[in-house]
């Protein structure tokens, strides 16, 4: 009696060490590449016309740190990202990257009344390396 005690411990505490260690980080990862695709869907227009709040801008610098931190939390990502087909670890840093430059060309410049610094096109291949590199949609067309 007492083993199967010990036995139904055991199980129960490797149990949680998956879960804890390793399932729960995965489906944060994904949530927040949930976000992602939510927010570049829901803002489309503002993005392809270089109109978007200071809010958004900063959500998108939010969304791109927080992929970063929530891929760091993934043990052996490198692993996961191939069996989960999840986007490899140089793929969510590009991703990244690509985030941080459309939260920077859409911004507005100071220096010239509010005029915004990008041009559609440059943002609109951003997005699109967006998509690619972390595997999401965040557009509801695709002119390829």
């Amino acid at each position: 009696m007492f083993l199967t005690i010990i036995a139904g411990v055991t199980i129960f505490v490797l149990g949680q060490f998956v879960l804890k260690l390793m399932l729960e980080p995965i489906v944060e990862f994904k949530e927040v590449l949930g976000e992602v695709s939510a927010l570049f869907l829901r803002e489309q227009s503002g993005f392809i016309n270089n109109n978007v709040s200071q809010d958004v801008q900063n959500e998108i610098k939010r969304l791109s740190s927080m992929v970063l931190a929530k891929k760091q939390a993934i043990l052996l990502y490198s692993i996961f990202s191939r069996i989960l087909r999840m986007p490899s670890e140089v793929y969510v840093l590009k991703g990244c990257h690509s985030l941080n430059l459309i939260s920077y060309l859409v911004m507005k410049d100071p220096s010239s009344s509010g005029v915004k610094r990008a041009h559609t096109w440059e943002v609109y291949k951003e997005m699109k390396l967006i998509s690619k590199y972390l595997k999401i949609q965040i557009m509801y067309s695709d002119h390829s």
